[in-house]
């Protein structure tokens, strides 16, 4: 979000009521794709060894961490000792429940307020949230938090053009204060802040995406139909079907960026995500 605090929306208002249900609704809706290592970002980035060269382990971490997919599965794929931010207390209770044992702390911090350094750093559909203004300022927060030799991967839905950059259902009802970035507006806060090593555009099959959540959302929804309600089962059909049809006319995209500090050395041996993804394997980066 673009401020600490906005007003809630109806459908917000009832899930922030009820965590429980708003999480049930979460994995239903994800489907098999919130397995462990299924969650975004993962297939298109993990953590190629749970050792820096070092010895020590690889220190992680995850800005907005959500429910906490992606820490789980790099801490047991790969024994990544991660650090997860959220601004939800019920996300951060339910993460230290689910990883219990595991080596994983989340921290209940606006993204401001982080400190630390890390091998590596997520965002993973974080970024839309944060608004213009504050694109520099949230870099800047992980170019601090980011060992020398780190890499950050910034993971964001994108637009084609300069422009008001939010539909305005979206604001009021979904995403309030949120805003999607250009590549220019992404680009002009990295400047002499971070080295580009990787982009890719996964825009195309997050139609595909959404429309396996909606189907998701469809066959789950006798589940909730009794405290939901038919407005709430509106909303989210038109969600998700409109945001399908953005992306299907490819006036939206889905960009994966890989960045690192200036003088970091050595050469990034990067896989052909399109390569990894029809062997149904995963593109590495080493830790």
């Amino acid at each position: 979000m673009a401020g600490r605090a906005c007003a809630l929306r109806p459908g917000q208002r009832f899930l922030r009521r009820d965590a429980r249900c708003a999480h049930d609704l979460h994995l239903r809706l994800l489907g098999r794709l919130q397995h462990p290592g299924r969650s975004a970002g993962t297939q298109v980035w993990t953590w190629s060894a749970a050792n820096s060269g070092s010895g020590r382990a690889c220190a992680g971490l995850d800005i907005g961490c959500g429910w906490g997919s992606f820490m789980r599965f790099a801490a047991e794929r790969y024994g990544v000792q991660c650090t997860g931010a959220t601004i939800s207390a019920e996300q951060a209770d339910f993460v230290r429940t689910r990883c219990a044992g595991l080596p994983i702390e989340v921290r209940l911090a606006d993204y401001r307020d982080l400190d630390g350094r890390f091998d590596r750093i997520v965002s993973l559909g974080m970024f839309e949230h944060v608004g213009r203004k504050n694109h520099e300022t949230y870099l800047r927060v992980a170019e601090r938090c980011l060992a020398d030799d780190g890499l950050l991967l910034l993971h964001t839905i994108g637009r084609n053009a300069t422009g008001h950059g939010t539909d305005p259902w979206i604001d009021r009802y979904i995403f309030p204060n949120g805003e999607i970035p250009t590549l220019a507006d992404i680009g002009l806060a990295c400047e002499d802040r971070f080295v580009v090593e990787d982009l890719h555009n996964f825009g195309a099959d997050y139609d595909r995406t959404l429309m396996a959540w909606h189907a998701n959302f469809e066959a789950a929804w006798p589940v909730f139909a009794g405290t939901l309600g038919p407005r709430f089962r509106r909303m989210w059909r038109y969600y998700l079907l409109s945001c399908a049809g953005a992306f299907r006319a490819r006036d939206l995209q889905l960009w994966q960026w890989v960045l690192s500090k200036p003088g970091r050395s050595g050469v990034l041996s990067l896989p052909l995500f399109c390569e990894s993804h029809s062997r149904g394997s995963q593109a590495a980066l080493p830790c």
